[in-house]
């Protein structure tokens, strides 16, 4: 019997990858020396916050990382929905008594 169930956010409940990519070129391009292709930022996908900012950003992460953050936070004032049925599965999760975690 399942006890708890992880989610990530960004693309699994909701539909926010063309958001973070779009967040990651405009916050994070100004401190790097090269273009932020989308195929760029993807490649840095699997990796935590920093660990994509590190990725491209080299000596200048920390900046550029507090840019993100600030950016990413605006923007997902605008998700104004999750994925159809998310919202049915977590209620069905809970009612069953499994545990349910967000992971981001």
């Amino acid at each position: 019997m399942l006890k708890m169930i992880a989610f990530d956010f960004d693309g699994t409940l909701a539909p926010t990858i063309p958001m973070v990519i779009d967040v990651f070129r405009r916050s994070v391009a100004p401190y790097v020396e090269h273009e932020l292709t989308k195929q760029a930022i993807v490649q840095t996908f699997g990796l935590n916050e920093v660990g994509m900012v590190k990725a491209v950003a080299g000596q200048r992460w920390p900046v550029a990382l507090a840019a993100f953050y600030q950016e990413y936070a605006r923007a997902h004032l605008r998700v104004s929905a999750p994925y159809p049925g998310i919202v049915t599965l977590l209620e069905l999760l809970q009612q069953q008594g499994v545990a349910l975690a967000l992971i981001t």
